[in-house]
């Protein structure tokens, strides 16, 4: 049924004006900077491309580069410019990465547990600065879909990137003229700029709903050039929804599958917070043969172990667990089994590690100061104790007040 307004027009033909707009106003109040930007350049498509606006197009295109430019920049330096500077770091680092590994990259999701090692790296070398210290953490992430990609698959990993690219492009332009005009190809289109542009900015394909909605997308802007072609549609469209339903499992199959498992875990998890530790263990050792590829498990268990005292088991537990999961609590936690057992040069490597993997963390340096102590090491201690004391908060606590204190008396002792 025809919508018509005063002025002749359907109004259902600025539905894809609405989204964006709409897009634009939730990403602003959500402090999304990335799909803020991809509704920015999904809004411009719209102007260049709209016949409404009766501009001569190369100034209409050079408009909108000039005011995606002051945007882009708008965003970066006056919206969280602290988080934009995070993400310089970690492109900073991750170039080291992608150096060391060109050829053949790091490989499939290998950047989540290699990263914080490379971190670890450029913080012991001691070219740094206070605000780079600050603004480290542990990262899974590179902040730029793509860049991590290339970063995991190298040189094939380029090449594939530039093939969809280009096939993507493709697909857009030579989209038939009466398929562009329609509603459904044009809101596909504005979806996927969004999206693309998003992910040079965050990381989102790793979310189900983002990788399901560019699915749809794209599936929309495939059947608009198979038109001609109706014998390959039933085909097609059972390809899509087997493509949906196996992402749909990838993200959620194995808790379905295992859902007894992860049951036992979050059991575990409310039997530590009661103090039952004993229980809490029983219930991990009845599902760690199911979960010891899980970093996160492995690195809970191997803390609950350190808790019951029985630290031989604890170390191979969290060794096992740095094998799929980086994270300093991690490194924290083995330095100090390492301590209590005696091993005082394996402690001292592991809290090192801890330290300079995230170095504005005052646990780890408490650790490795109150490690130095037990072995003797006064003039280390001496060094990490007044790192301690001079090291800038980030985020101020009582617990950080009373590390300070603690060090301070125990330097006093020292004098």
């Amino acid at each position: 049924m025809s919508m018509e307004n005063k002025y002749g027009g359907d109004k259902i033909r600025y539905l894809p004006v609405i989204v964006v707009l709409t897009g634009l106003l939730y990403s602003f109040f959500a402090e999304s900077r990335s799909f803020f930007m991809g509704f920015a350049v999904a809004g411009c498509y719209l102007v260049v491309t709209s016949s409404f606006f009766p501009y001569n197009k190369k100034r209409t295109l050079l408009i909108s580069g000039g005011a995606l430019a002051g945007i882009l920049c708008f965003l970066v330096f006056f919206v969280k410019p602290d988080s934009s500077r995070g993400r310089m770091l970690i492109y900073k680092i991750s170039s080291t990465m992608f150096r060391d590994h060109y050829l053949t990259g790091l490989g499939p999701g290998r950047f989540k547990t290699e990263y914080l090692a490379y971190q670890a790296a450029y913080f012991r070398k001691g070219d740094y600065t206070e605000q780079e210290l600050l603004l480290a953490g542990n990262t899974y992430f590179a902040f730029n879909d793509y860049w991590q990609f290339m970063i995991e698959y190298g040189v094939a990993g380029i090449l594939m990137f530039g093939a969809m690219g280009i096939l993507l492009l493709y697909g857009v332009i030579r989209l038939p003229a009466d398929k562009k005009k329609q509603l459904l190809y044009n809101l596909a289109i504005i979806i996927l700029i969004t999206i693309c542009v998003a992910a040079c900015f965050n990381h989102q394909f790793e979310k189900l709903w983002v990788q399901l909605t560019f699915l749809s997308s794209i599936s929309i802007l495939s059947w608009g050039h198979l038109y001609k072609r109706r014998k390959i549609r039933p085909f097609f469209i059972t390809g899509i929804f087997l493509f949906a339903a196996l992402l749909v499992f990838q993200a959620y199959g194995q808790r379905l599958i295992n859902r007894r498992v992860y049951q036992h875990w979050e059991t575990s998890k409310t039997m530590a917070r009661a103090g039952f530790i004993t229980e809490s263990l029983d219930h991990c050792r009845a599902v760690a043969p199911s979960l010891a590829d899980n970093g996160s498990f492995m690195g809970y268990y191997g803390r609950q172990l350190m808790r019951a005292r029985r630290y031989k088991q604890a170390i191979a537990v969290l060794n096992q667990a740095l094998d799929h999961r980086k994270h300093h609590q991690i490194y924290v936690d083995l330095g100090n089994c390492y301590r209590a057992s005696g091993h005082m040069e394996e402690a001292e490597q592991a809290l090192l590690t801890a330290v300079y993997m995230v170095p504005n963390r005052f646990e780890s340096r408490f650790a490795l100061f109150e490690c130095y102590m037990a072995s003797g090491q006064i003039s280390e201690a001496t060094f990490w104790g007044k790192s301690i004391l001079s090291l800038p908060i980030k985020i101020l606590s009582l617990r950080v007040d009373k590390i300070q204190e603690q060090v301070a008396r125990k330097l006093r002792k020292l004098e």
